[in-house]
């Protein structure tokens, strides 16, 4: 026993433990040695400086007087002399130009360390000279010390030059040589006597101790764990009786240990049996395999996919169960499952062997590892998704039916998470956004859908927000515009409204909207139109009283005036007021024309004919110029010249007065066909445009929606009623006119009159004549000033003229007439009698009484058809206020016959 128990001495614990010891005091003395030597040999190289500084003093004035007496051997002695001294290894001598003068030993020359021969020279010599016994770099450190060699010379010192001396290491290292050695012998001695001394008192107090403890261990045993205890013999309280006791204390907790191993076995196996019970009421197939794919345990579910026990199912693979092809797919997601370390989840369709149904299975596959790291096997479990994925698939179709219904849709549509993160966006959305779904996916909303209030010009509030703030359908404001990515202005209609899921909780925000940009141009065309009938009313009533007043003015002038002489002053003055009323007229004719009130007396005209008359006329005494583009199969159109030759008029003047410093101003003319869907308010067909363009100062987007306005105008002269006259009359004649602008550019007018199949009708000029005739005239009229007039227009032309002023007194008048075989030649009635019997009541009963009645029809201001079609309603002709004696004439000779 004892001596299975002997440790040899090479291999105890005290030998180690002495080894351990002695290497540590050999590095500890080692370092001290070092640690003093390196102290040495500072405090020997601190004593060579000074060395160094005595050297200077000796020599400086020896250098100084050789160099200044020019004394070559005297130099050539002190060099020679101050190189044997012991602690100096190199002298060098340098005049105030820098140039060596004289050398020797080692120096140091352009940072190299040189071993050059002894030289002087008193007229220096360069470095390429210099007689070098070796060019190599010395083993130990050289150092120098630099002094000014100066001469004292009537009390002035004299720089000469600078003197070199150099010591080294090496010189040093003799001096402490012998000390070094010394510290090391002693430092060794010392270790060898220690390692007796240890050797003997670690075998009694350590090992012999340690060997009785590993005696003591050997007998313990798990029988004897209660009741066996370790005894060391060793003297006193030491680390030994602390080994003692913790050993002691062990055995005791091994024990119980081993007794808590034995409740935990029993409580580890209560509870896998617990687990299992948990495992087999799981409804999902479980299994086990170890690396290899062997099946190693499984569920009953699982046992009930391939009709067998758990005990027929273990140390089989999926290659005894299904054929290659489909087992080879189960062992490489076994692979796929082990190779990454983690859960696989992956889907496999299965036969059940016990009945023949199919299932879908969704499948985790999860690698096994014990506390080392070390695979253990693999861990599946799969669960039925048949019913899962029929659902996905009937969601994924109503999606899919969702999707083609959005792209379907006219409007645009944009649905977001409540994030505001776009989802999806539709091709109308994308057409209208410039956005496509790949580049709106995801981004933010208002990057897409950048939308601003079209008056404030201020960024609108997010949609979404205001859903989610809602929490229902909102709108957006009547002037909202979006700003397209290529930044085109558009302006929308939407609404916003909030999507929900079953809980009723709002997981995002849908946008719907429409581009309104043309519906928004016509609606404002349509209020501009409404505004202007509007206007145009109240303007006709003022211009229908003042026309009369005016007609009265006029007439009565016109009659003063032939009465006159024409070298009285009166005539004079009396033609001056004339002149001003014919002004007067034309202001009110413009008004009359705005209002409607001038029905146009329309007729198939040649356009282009009137164009280039109205534009010689305009542009007489004009720096511009007019450049034609007339279509040469331009068809007729029904107008009243006059009134369309006042537009193209305007027009023109308009287009000159924007070129200050002349220009041309474009003309064209052309057909076209309007069809049903085009933006033009007018009804599909055939059409005439006109296009007057002129390349002037422009009008302003601002000043470009009141243009057609009465009395709006941003010129200094003129009366604002040029260009809604021509509203209004190409209005009147069923057409339309646009403007487009351009500060600075041009402005370019569009009309566009409805064509005519008629031909042109050519009239003949009559021949201006002074007019007299005879016969009974009876004239109605509301204002008995016009009355008074006419009378004398018609009494001094030879007329009978009887008037009234209403027409159930013309009725009365004409039937007594009629009946008494004193019938009137002619009857002139007003057609609006306000509070009265008017016009076109009157030749209604005149009919009656006489068919082949003679009547003209008058008015200064109506709506009404008659004034344009009186023939339809039984009038022989018509005369427009204000009377004028040349229009009464002209009626005269068609209707009288008068010669």
């Amino acid at each position: 026993m004892q001596s299975e128990n002997r440790i040899d001495i090479r291999n105890s614990i005290a030998t180690k433990l002495l080894k351990i010891v002695f290497g540590l005091y050999l590095i500890i003395a080692i370092g001290i040695t070092l640690g003093h030597m390196v102290i040495e040999y500072h405090y020997q190289k601190k004593n060579i400086m000074h060395d160094l500084e005595k050297i200077q003093k000796t020599f400086e004035q020896s250098f100084a007087i050789d160099m200044w007496q020019w004394n070559h051997e005297a130099l050539r002695s002190s060099v020679r002399g101050i190189l044997e001294i012991p602690v100096i290894v190199g002298v060098k001598v340098k005049n105030t130009e820098g140039k060596n003068l004289a050398a020797g030993g080692v120096i140091i020359q352009d940072r190299k360390i040189l071993n050059v021969s002894q030289q002087v020279n008193l007229f220096g010599f360069n470095n390429e000279e210099l007689l070098i016994n070796g060019d190599e770099v010395q083993k130990f450190e050289v150092f120098m010390h630099k002094f000014p060699i100066k001469y004292s010379y009537d009390g002035n010192l004299i720089q000469l030059g600078e003197a070199t001396i150099y010591s080294s290491s090496s010189v040093i290292f003799r001096t402490v040589k012998m000390g070094f050695l010394m510290l090391v012998i002693n430092a060794v001695l010392k270790t060898l006597a220690l390692w007796f001394i240890f050797l003997w008192f670690s075998t009694f107090l350590l090992r012999r101790p340690l060997t009785s403890l590993a005696s003591a261990v050997k007998n313990v045993s798990l029988e004897n764990l209660d009741s066996f205890r370790v005894n060391i013999k060793t003297s006193g309280k030491n680390e030994l009786k602390l080994i003692e006791n913790s050993f002691n204390s062990m055995i005791i907790n091994l024990h119980n240990s081993m007794v808590e191993q034995n409740r935990a076995e029993e409580a580890l196996h209560d509870r896998e049996a617990h687990l299992r019970v948990l495992i087999e009421t799981i409804p999902d197939l479980i299994w086990v395999k170890d690396k290899d794919g062997i099946y190693i345990s499984c569920n009953r579910k699982f046992e009930s996919l391939f009709d067998a026990k758990e005990e027929q199912i273990k140390g089989k693979t999926d290659y005894d169960f299904y054929d290659k092809k489909k087992a080879d797919v189960f062992r490489e997601n076994d692979k796929t499952a082990i190779e990454t370390g983690g859960s696989h989840i992956n889907e496999e369709e299965v036969i059940y062997m016990s009945d023949g149904h199919k299932e879908l299975l969704e499948t985790i596959k999860t690698p096994m590892f014990n506390q080392d790291g070390e695979l253990l096997g693999v861990l599946g479990v799969a669960r039925d998704i048949t019913e899962r994925k029929q659902a996905e698939y009937r969601i994924a179709q109503e999606k899919e039916q969702l999707l083609v219904t959005l792209r379907s849709i006219g409007d645009g549509v944009i649905t977001t998470s409540i994030s505001g993160e776009i989802d999806l966006i539709n091709k109308v959305a994308e057409t209208i956004t410039g956005w496509t779904y790949k580049e709106a996916h995801g981004k933010d909303v208002m990057e897409v859908f950048n939308i601003i209030n079209a008056q404030t010009r201020k960024e609108c509030k997010n949609p979404v927000q205001k859903v989610l703030e809602a929490k229902t359908i909102v709108g957006l404001s009547n002037n909202t515009v979006l700003i397209a990515r290529d930044g085109a202005e558009i302006m929308i209609a939407d609404s916003s409204a909030p999507i929900f899921d079953v809980n009723y909780e709002i997981l995002g925000v849908v946008i719907v909207f429409r581009d309104v940009t043309e519906k928004h141009k016509i609606e404002s065309q349509l209020q501009q139109s409404q505004k202007m009938e509007a206007i145009g009313t109240l303007a006709g009533g003022i211009a229908h009283d003042f026309n009369n007043m005016l007609g009265v003015i006029t007439g009565n002038i016109s009659y003063a005036i032939t009465i006159l002489n024409k070298d009285d002053e009166l005539y004079e003055v009396l033609s001056d007021v004339q002149k001003s009323t014919k002004h007067a007229q034309s202001l009110t004719q413009q008004l009359l024309t705005f209002s409607k009130g001038g029905v146009p007396i329309k007729k198939a005209s040649d356009i282009n004919r009137l164009i280039n008359e109205s534009a010689i006329f305009s542009m007489r005494g004009s720096k511009a110029n007019c450049i034609f583009d007339f279509s040469n199969d331009l068809s007729t159109a029904e107008i009243d010249e006059g009134q369309i030759n006042q537009v193209i008029g305007n027009l023109i003047i308009n287009a000159n007065h924007a070129m200050p410093n002349g220009g041309s101003i474009n003309i064209l003319t052309e057909n076209t066909e309007i069809e049903s869907e085009s933006i033009l308010p007018l009804s599909a067909g055939q059409y005439i445009k006109i296009v007057v363009a002129d390349k002037g100062i422009g009008i302003s987007q601002k000043n470009l929606q009141y243009i057609f306005e009465p009395y709006y105008t941003t010129k200094q002269k003129g009366n604002g009623l040029g260009l809604a006259t021509a509203y209004s009359i190409i209005k009147s004649h069923g057409g339309h006119i646009t403007v487009s602008s351009e500060i600075d550019k041009g402005t370019v007018f569009s009309i566009y009159l409805p064509a005519s199949s008629k031909g042109i009708i050519e009239v003949e000029d009559k021949e201006e004549r002074k007019h007299t005739g005879q016969g009974k005239i009876l004239i109605m009229d509301d204002q008995k000033s016009i009355l008074k007039m006419v009378e004398r227009m018609l009494g001094k032309m030879g007329y009978k003229v009887v008037s009234v002023t209403d027409g159930t007194q013309v009725i009365k008048l004409y039937r007594e007439a009629y009946k008494s075989d004193k019938h009137f030649d002619l009857v002139i009635l007003d057609l609006t009698v306000p509070g009265g019997t008017g016009g076109a009541k009157t030749i209604q009963e005149l009919l009656k009484i006489d068919p082949k009645v003679k009547a003209v029809v008058s008015s200064g201001y109506s709506n009404d058809p008659i004034m344009a079609n009186y023939e339809s309603y039984g009038f022989c002709g018509v005369v427009p206020k204000p009377y004028t004696i040349d229009l009464l004439t002209e009626v005269l000779y068609k209707i009288l016959d008068v010669k």
